[in-house]
């Protein structure tokens, strides 16, 4: 099959930064956001793949900057949305965008900051997510629905949890430490149910 290249247009302003290509999941289009000089306000570009067109599905502005994330971008095929993080409000938050209308819900709230969306289950609406919520100097694992509700911290032990969630999001394993205790290994599944003993516990140090 012949190759053609085919510019994307991402606009006429040569003082601007692109960033966080990403496609769609079905492959039909691709996403692209395109920050200007002074980062005081980010737009989120959808191209057509046969024309290289581009329209603006969302814009994000800031007076003073607007924290540009590659990865920002967490598609949610079933409701035609993705999740984005954002500080608007202050707080680095979980909201989600309507690819139709552009509209940003807000999901996750209160005076804490969400590190990270790590995955999401389409079937059964839950988003998974690292943040700050119970101690400033500790990162916990969480699930929310995607209406908001259920909120449920899945880690335990006051400390720092580095997780990692299987691919069909059932199980995840906890890397875990704190400034008294170790590192130390456990899997669990995606309710907080430790499933074995410990799989690794620096107990001699």
């Amino acid at each position: 099959k012949n190759k053609i290249m085919l510019p994307v247009d991402a606009g006429i302003n040569p003082n601007q930064y692109l960033l966080g290509l990403k496609w769609q999941p079905d492959g039909k289009r691709l996403f692209l956001q395109k920050l200007n000089r002074n980062q005081t306000k980010l737009d989120v570009l959808m191209a057509d793949i046969k024309t290289g067109n581009t329209i603006t599905v969302f814009s994000e502005t800031a007076n003073d900057y607007v924290k540009a994330d590659p990865e920002n971008i967490h598609f949610i095929a079933s409701r035609n949305s993705f999740l984005w993080l954002s500080e608007s409000n202050g707080y680095n938050h979980i909201y989600e965008v309507n690819l139709g209308t552009g509209q940003k819900v807000q999901i996750t709230k209160g005076n804490w900051e969400v590190f990270e969306i790590k995955s999401v289950n389409e079937g059964t609406g839950d988003i998974f997510y690292t943040s700050n919520e119970s101690n400033i100097r500790e990162k916990h694992l969480y699930k929310i629905n995607l209406d908001a509700t259920g909120r449920k911290k899945l880690t335990e032990g006051n400390g720092y949890h580095n997780t990692l969630l299987t691919s069909n999001n059932r199980f995840f394993l906890d890397e875990y430490s704190d400034i008294n205790t170790p590192t130390s290994y456990q899997m669990y599944n995606t309710d907080g149910k430790a499933l074995y003993q410990k799989l690794i516990e620096n107990k001699e140090l």
